[in-house]
């Protein structure tokens, strides 16, 4: 069993990861041209996530984050290379406009739970 330490370094790592990922994939995708607000529009769903890692102060919150991070970043970081490296077409590119879109709805949603989660009085298992 991690320690609420231990899950929360792991989303940290988790979430930098999947940011370094997707500014490669832009840089990659748009011929080696960085593009700064298309990169922060990408990178907002893991901001979004970073601050529910932050808000999560119980074990049971960590899991949910960590989860939600899982799914969030990795099904992203998944169709960002899929359209991208795997079936490369010029139409793929607007994946970095809608995706994000997804992503920080879901991101919205998981931190609404977590502070729900976070203000209810339940029992802690132990950490």
């Amino acid at each position: 069993k991690m320690s609420s330490t231990s899950i929360k370094i792991t989303c940290y790592v988790l979430l930098v990861a999947a940011m370094v990922a997707v500014t490669a994939l832009i840089h990659y995708s748009s011929g080696g041209s960085i593009d700064s607000l298309l990169i922060l529009w990408a990178c907002a769903p893991y901001i979004v996530l970073l601050i529910v890692t932050l808000l999560a102060d119980r074990r049971r919150t960590l899991v949910l984050a960590f989860w939600s991070i899982v799914v969030i970043a990795g099904l992203g970081t998944v169709i960002y290379i899929e359209g991208i490296l795997i079936h490369p077409d010029p139409q793929n590119a607007l994946g970095f406009y809608f995706v994000p879109a997804v992503q920080l709805a879901c991101a919205v949603l998981m931190a609404v739970l977590v502070i729900v989660f976070r203000s209810r009085h339940l029992p802690n298992p132990a950490n």
